[in-house]
């Protein structure tokens, strides 16, 4: 009898039919796996699976809200294929717009000061300076670089938070810095 059932729900229901199939569910976790191409090597087997199995996921709730949509003479997993294809795509695009990280060449507040050919038992004393010159600056100023070398915020991130623009933002950040390194130097000794 649930032979009978299944087969009611096949005829009338065909792509609910055809997620609910295991073989399926394995070609379009192959779709989407294919689909990641040269960003899924840069992965983890792990993570690879779980991205491949997060498109998969979103690829049968898509489906599910456009199943009105499918061609009867069209053949079911194909059309679910196309699914993955195009939610891969949008997967991709989201992502590659939020790096998980900072670019590898962000200075941190105390690179400002902090001359690298010194010995590293003077790092203690450069961050000492960094304290004493951050405390001179009026405190906007002093706030916009801890936003953005403490608390690693990005300039939009900052602009957003004061009501002005990114590049206004980037542009006093820079300024702040230029004079800092004017009057006291790359040393760290004020300059006259």
């Amino acid at each position: 009898m649930t032979a009978e059932v299944r087969v009611i729900a096949a005829e009338s229901d065909p792509v609910s039919a055809a997620l609910a199939d295991p073989v399926v569910h394995g070609r379009l976790l192959a779709a989407a796996r294919t689909c990641l191409g040269r960003r899924a090597t840069t992965l983890s087997r792990t993570q690879r699976a779980a991205e491949a199995e997060e498109i998969t996921s979103k690829t049968q709730m898509e489906a599910l809200k456009r199943r009105a949509s499918f061609d009867p003479s069209r053949d079911v997993v194909s059309w679910l294929v196309g699914f993955v294809v195009n939610v891969t795509r949008d997967h991709l695009r989201k992502h590659a717009r939020t790096p998980t990280h900072p670019p590898p060449n962000v200075p941190g507040l105390e690179d400002l000061a902090v001359d690298l050919g010194r010995p590293v038992a003077d790092s203690l004393a450069d961050k000492e300076f960094m304290s004493k010159l951050l405390d001179q600056l009026p405190s906007d100023e002093r706030e916009l670089l801890l936003q953005k070398y403490r608390d690693d915020q990005t300039f939009a991130e900052i602009a957003e938070g004061r009501g002005s623009t990114e590049t206004a933002v980037r542009v006093r950040c820079h300024r702040i810095i230029q004079r800092l390194r004017q009057q006291y130097g790359a040393s760290g000794e004020v300059q006259s």
